[in-house]
């Protein structure tokens, strides 16, 4: 029994020494971890089996009253890869400040929003929001309803004959001519730093379209103009949030887009990144994946990038969503991205059904972007529990955690997608502490970059042990 006992250990051993390699963990970490899962697993026995399916939001109030929450809460994240930069924020703070400033027009046919000047240019249907909630009875309730047309509702999300797809992309576009005005977008921007460094996220990669804010009279900024829009919140952001915080863009274009249209737009991107390289930092497409053409589709124009880098002597690499699909057999997209080159994956949870390319991700160190609130709002997934994630990071393959479009799911930051993961799939604090530094390695943030927020990162997170064992000490002397 003493030498069966002395293998067991010898073999969970080499399994934490593969799974944690480049990470240590002092004495300190190894006490709070224990505390932490037994509390996890104590929050987790008083949860009843619906709370992980369908729509674990619907939960909000008991999670944010949840210690492993709050814990959660307080912890340094590293970097946020995945998120939508249009969908980022909170539709309370769009009421608070942007909703009844007098060139907010709100159209009630198409339950769209839009920006206008003055009354004198606003478009047949357009009507100043104030106007419309001065009118209303009750405006209280007039406002309730608009915010129920900006997020996805619990009734939404459990009406399982309505197509989710079309719904979220409806309520993407109600706000997409008004919150991208230079100035709006301006303080929205400035809103999402604030918002994710608090939530102890210090640098964000977020999808975004080239050529989609615009100026007064609603005409696309030029890039350099654009750029100075971004560079300006950014440079406010590291006087006034922290000097280490970063932001960069990874240019998305639209899946519903002919080749011709692909090929223009990533002419534009590889000429962006010339001219900015530490701002445009990859290249993306988007959209629902099983309603548009496969990769495999678009190869002709997306394997003349490499060709269009040389002659330029830069790099774009592609970040692409993928694996965000139920559909097992015809859905290959994984396959493409990876013959791409793909730095990343964003979603990658059908990666299980092509099982044989996982080593393949694993070995080339492509990390996956998981971002398992929207997976299962989306539909992807029924039930959290069962999400690829734990399997991923046991196997080897980094991944990090993202929250990819918060504002439209009703919460801020990425504490929601660490803490539903967590007591879902028990991540414990070395788990935890595994994504967030997969996050900060996996980020295109040039080598100095990196290796600052690395530092900035690590000796946070030991400040943030030390309060744990402060607030824990009980427990841990148990």
């Amino acid at each position: 029994m003493e030498e069966y006992l002395a293998k067991r250990e010898k073999l969970l051993k080499e399994i934490n020494d593969r799974k944690f390699s480049g990470l240590s963990f002092t004495p300190q970490e190894e006490a709070a971890n224990e505390t932490f899962k037994n509390m996890l697993l104590k929050e987790k026995q008083q949860l009843k089996g619906n709370f992980f399916q369908r729509y674990t939001l619907q939960y909000k109030q008991q999670i944010e009253e949840s210690n492993c929450f709050k814990v959660i809460r307080q912890m340094p994240k590293g970097a946020t890869l995945h998120i939508h930069f249009d969908t980022a924020n909170d539709v309370e703070w769009f009421f608070q400040n942007l909703a009844y400033l007098p060139t907010t027009f709100y159209n009630q046919s198409n339950l769209r929003f839009r920006y206008f000047k003055n009354e004198k240019v606003a478009e047949p249907g357009y009507v100043m929001l104030s106007k419309l909630r001065d009118q209303h009875p009750d405006k209280h309730q007039f406002e309730a309803d608009i915010k129920k047309r900006l997020q996805i509702t619990q009734e939404e999300a459990h009406d399982l004959k309505a197509d989710i797809w079309q719904i979220f992309e409806q309520k993407i576009q109600a706000m997409w001519q008004l919150i991208l005005h230079k100035d709006y977008f301006k303080q929205y921007l400035y809103r999402v730093f604030q918002v994710f460094f608090n939530d102890g996220i210090y640098r964000i990669e977020a999808r975004a379209l080239l050529h989609s804010i615009f100026d007064d009279d609603l005409n696309p900024l030029p890039l350099d103009e654009e750029y100075q829009v971004y560079q300006e919140v950014i440079n406010r952001a590291k006087k006034e949030i922290h000097p280490q915080f970063s932001y960069a863009t990874i240019i998305q274009g639209l899946k519903q887009w002919n080749k011709e249209t692909i090929q223009k737009y990533l002419d534009e991107s590889i000429l962006a990144k010339t001219k900015y390289p530490d701002f445009f930092i990859g290249f993306d497409l988007v959209q629902q994946e099983d309603a548009n053409q496969p990769l495999e589709f678009y190869a002709p124009v997306l394997l003349k990038k490499q060709q269009l880098e040389q002659s330029m002597g830069i790099s774009l690499p592609y970040i692409f969503h993928g694996g965000q699909s139920l559909n097992n057999f015809s859905n290959t997209n994984i396959i493409d991205m990876i013959l791409m080159d793909t730095k990343r994956i964003g979603h990658g949870y059908n990666l299980t059904n092509h099982a044989y390319l996982m080593e393949y991700v694993k070995e080339n160190k492509i990390c996956i972007e998981i971002n398992p609130m929207s997976c299962q709002i989306l539909r992807y997934i029924h039930d959290l529990r069962l999400h690829p994630a734990k399997l991923f990071l046991n196997y080897g393959i980094p991944i990090c955690i993202n929250p990819d479009d918060p504002g439209f799911f009703g919460v801020l930051g990425v504490s929601y997608d660490f803490y539903t993961l967590a007591i879902a799939q028990e991540f414990d604090l070395k788990d935890l502490k595994l994504c967030c530094y997969y996050s900060i390695k996996h980020s295109l943030a040039n080598e100095e970059e990196k290796q600052h927020l690395m530092q900035l990162w690590l000796n946070n997170w030991q400040e943030f042990i030390a309060k744990f064992t402060q607030q824990y000490p009980s427990v841990i002397k148990e």
